[in-house]
């Protein structure tokens, strides 16, 4: 049972930073700053950080917000 949570743990994991990156990435494409990003959400420059190097959670609706200022769409899929 322990390595069952162990799994999904290191899985979640794997999932935040996929996301930091590629938030990160579209950011930097699209020529906006950490402080430009941070001044759209309503945030700190330490948040956006923070999102995008995987240091703690981030909110859903975070999440849609900052999608939202990159022009991106979010789906989720159940498999």
């Amino acid at each position: 049972m322990a390595e069952k949570r162990s799994d999904r743990h290191k899985m979640t994991e794997f999932i935040q930073e996929e996301i930091g990156a590629m938030l990160r990435a579209t950011r930097e494409d699209k020529g906006i700053t950490l402080e430009q990003a941070a001044r759209m959400m309503g945030v700190s420059v330490e948040e956006i950080v923070k999102i995008e190097k995987n240091v703690g959670l981030i909110s859903l609706s975070h999440l849609q917000q900052y999608a939202d200022i990159l022009g991106k769409k979010i789906q989720l899929k159940f498999l």
